[in-house]
């Protein structure tokens, strides 16, 4: 350490009593932030791609648990999570409700911290095409499946 250093350091510590413990205590979140691969638990997230374009949400329960939403239809409902049980939901950790104004959304949701999502939200349908008998989405079958039948 440099004299410079040293005596910036004094300087500091003189401005504010409290600077060695805030240090410290940002030293440790920093460290279990690391810890937990980059992701603190209980937090939000808006889930960006490489060219700034959000493209959903990402949430880290407090037991480890992510969940990403993709649609606006799941920002707006209220999760419980399946492994601890604990409540969640988009609007509430941003200070927002039902009945608040729209023009209050954006601004809200874009305090949020970002993280990085190279693949782009889920692009399959969530729903099983039972003519096709498959989960790719809609198919298309070459023969009518109730020709051969009573037609169910």
């Amino acid at each position: 350490m440099s004299l410079i250093d040293k005596a910036r350091n004094i300087a500091v510590g003189l401005l504010d009593p409290n600077y060695h413990e805030k240090t410290t205590e940002a030293d440790e979140i920093r460290t279990r932030h690391a810890a937990q691969g980059g992701v603190l638990k209980n937090q939000w997230y808006r889930l960006s791609r490489p060219d700034g374009k959000v493209v959903g949400f990402s949430y880290s329960c407090k037991c480890g648990t992510e969940y990403k939403l993709f649609s606006a239809f799941e920002w707006l409902r209220d999760y419980r999570c399946t492994s601890c049980g604990a409540r969640f939901d988009l609007l509430g950790s941003v200070g927002l409700s039902a009945s608040s104004p729209i023009a209050d959304l954006v601004p809200a949701l874009a305090n949020l911290p970002a993280r990085p999502h190279v693949a782009g939200p889920d692009t399959r349908q969530r729903f099983v095409d039972t003519w096709a008998q498959s989960d790719d989405g809609a198919g298309y079958e070459i023969g009518d499946p109730g020709k051969g039948g009573p037609g169910f």
